[in-house]
């Protein structure tokens, strides 16, 4: 049987088994829709039983996990904390291994709202030169000030300084 993996939606690709409500299937086309003001950042997945041609498709928000096995792209090469890869660069010539998110919620300073600020790890190696970086990205999808509490700060920071330890953590 092959290995199921759990990964965000924008990394879906087309040859890859997706666990839907009606079961596995074989993702046969994938349609990404960026956000802008007009629509949210959103990937339809097209299947055989859910084809362009007589459906909307499956339907997810950038982040959202889901349930994939069979062709899903894998490396002996990742970091033990590695759930899920793309590439990327100018002419796709890196190959990236990102952590499982985490986030901590966050208020808006001057409206109040709650918003999650996401983070995670990565690995970037480029294919060409061997070079080898690992980070972390913080996500931030709103450009507003945000308030934490004295307990959000010190839960921030301690995920943020186990994020550096995992990180650096050697290959």
């Amino acid at each position: 049987m092959s290995q199921e993996r759990q990964i965000r939606a924008q990394f879906l690709q087309v040859g890859t088994q997706l666990f839907t409500p009606d079961g596995w299937q074989k993702i046969r086309g994938i349609l990404v829709h960026a956000e802008d003001e007009k629509s949210l950042d959103q990937v339809t997945i097209y299947t055989p039983q859910r084809d362009m041609d007589r459906s909307n498709g499956w339907t997810f928000r950038f982040n959202d996990l889901v349930l994939t096995r069979g062709d899903v792209p894998g490396e002996d090469d990742c970091p033990s904390w590695c759930v899920e890869h793309y590439r990327g660069g100018d002419r796709l010539q890196e190959k990236n291994c990102s952590s499982f998110p985490d986030a901590v919620t966050v208020v808006e300073a001057c409206t109040g709202i709650e918003r999650e600020l996401g983070f995670w790890g990565e690995q970037r190696v480029n294919r060409e030169t061997g070079t080898v970086e690992r980070f972390g990205i913080i996500e931030s999808k709103f450009l507003e000030d945000v308030e934490l509490t004295a307990g959000g700060l010190r839960n921030l920071a301690r995920k943020l300084r186990e994020l550096a330890d995992m990180v650096e953590e050697a290959p």
